[in-house]
């Protein structure tokens, strides 16, 4: 049922995300997932501000599926928050790896 009230979201367009951009901090997990695919389907650029939102989630998934639905997106304002939130010990070792 959820997936067929994500497909009818898409179906409807852009103008349906400013209620789910206000709707998704109150969402639980499988919601927020379900969210951030409507997000990446249509591909507007209001909804940065909720990606980065989650990445403050309690779930790890959640975090992991708005990291990537950002950096698809190519939403660069997120670049800070996305560091902050992979942590020190991982920023240094994704550095290295990218030296050439």
């Amino acid at each position: 049922m959820a997936e067929d009230a994500q497909h009818a979201l898409i179906r409807m367009g852009p103008q349906v995300l400013d209620q789910l951009i206000a709707a998704a901090p109150g969402l639980g997990v499988s919601g927020q997932l379900c969210a951030i695919d409507v997000f990446t389907a249509l591909g507007d650029p209001r909804r940065g501000d909720a990606l980065t939102g989650m990445l403050s989630s309690d779930d790890r998934v959640v975090r992991q599926w708005a990291a990537e639905a950002l950096a698809e997106l190519g939403i660069q304002s997120a670049v800070p928050q996305l560091l902050w939130t992979s942590g020190p010990r991982t920023m240094p070792t994704a550095c290295r790896e990218a030296e050439p």
